[in-house]
């Protein structure tokens, strides 16, 4: 039997839904047309992964096998799902990414960071929805890795959580960091509030 042939157009799509991570189902009814879906559907192609932020679209194996000619990928279900909540939560805030003259990502301890203009200037952004977002113990783990390098180079540290009142605390006892760190909360994609902590 042979594989199912992709247009250069859809191909284009189901790649730019890869390096997304995933799409909730608006955007994925904004970005491909209900032929296209059927067609995905049809063969396979797409899986929806349930979230607290409702389903989130992702591709399959088969798919994967067409696009990249192989079925594996490299990243977890819940990894993308967390990539995922970071990139919808940017997008909602209106953080843009961005290099700049220093890229602050080097002194991050992990790759979940992403360095972003915002309207408290430069930050170093991260965030994840499994769990219920960081928790108090991570970002402790943060303030204690990032503090010295947020305070001698200027930028910004800010957790993006969908829980409302993590991390408070230990913000507010952090005095001589709390002009730097932050932790924004969200109810998924869209912000409730911004907790500022001065």
């Amino acid at each position: 039997m042979n594989p199912p042939v992709l247009s250069m157009k859809l191909a284009e799509k189901l790649i730019q839904l890869d390096r997304d991570f995933a799409w909730t189902i608006t955007e994925m009814s904004d970005l491909m047309s209900d032929e296209e879906v059927d067609y995905c559907n049809e063969h396979e192609f797409l899986y929806q992964q349930p979230t607290e932020m409702g389903g989130l679209i992702m591709l399959t194996s088969v798919c994967r096998k067409i696009l990249f000619n192989t079925s594996h990928d490299p990243i977890s279900l819940t990894r993308r799902s967390d990539k995922a909540y970071l990139r919808l939560c940017l997008l909602e805030l209106e953080f843009v990414p961005t290099r700049g003259v220093r890229d602050y990502t080097e002194l991050a301890p992990n790759n979940g960071f992403v360095q972003c203009q915002t309207p408290e200037g430069v930050a170093l952004v991260t965030g994840h929805l499994s769990g219920g977002g960081m928790t108090r113990h991570g970002m402790l783990h943060l303030v204690n890795r990032l503090r010295s390098s947020a305070l001698a180079y200027g930028f910004k540290v800010i957790v993006i959580t969908p829980n409302a009142r993590r991390g408070h605390g230990l913000v507010a006892a952090m005095r001589s960091f709390s002009g730097s760190f932050r932790t924004c909360p969200t109810k998924w994609a869209r912000l409730t509030r911004w907790a500022r902590c001065d």
